[in-house]
């Protein structure tokens, strides 16, 4: 499939959001049929998640509050990036900030 006959072009991208961790942006769009559209854009600096696994196969989670939920999930170790922050580095340092342990490869 030809990808060109999909894709929407930006006429204009105004930033409605600043925050600490994202920046959204509302963008107009003129779709492939020629008609005009909204898009909400989040962007921010990514995030690393990391399945580890140890010899015996037990799978490293860990119980997290969560306030858009109000409850306490289980959830694998995982983060954002820092600016610039290469994404392996990142797993690492999350594993370790999250359960306490080192990764050993």
């Amino acid at each position: 499939m030809d990808i060109d006959k999909l894709r929407e072009r930006k006429i204009n991208s105004t930033q409605i959001f600043d925050g600490k961790i994202i920046k959204i942006y509302k963008d107009l769009v003129q779709c492939p049929n020629g008609n005009n559209s909204y898009r909400e854009i989040i962007k921010h600096h990514g995030g690393v998640c990391i399945l580890a696994v140890d010899k015996d196969n037990n799978v490293f989670m860990e119980k997290q509050y969560r306030y858009a939920y109000d409850e306490v999930l289980y959830e694998l170790p995982a983060g954002k990036l820092e600016e610039n922050e290469v994404p392996l580095d990142a797993a690492y340092r999350e594993f370790e900030e999250e359960t306490g342990y080192k990764l050993l490869i």
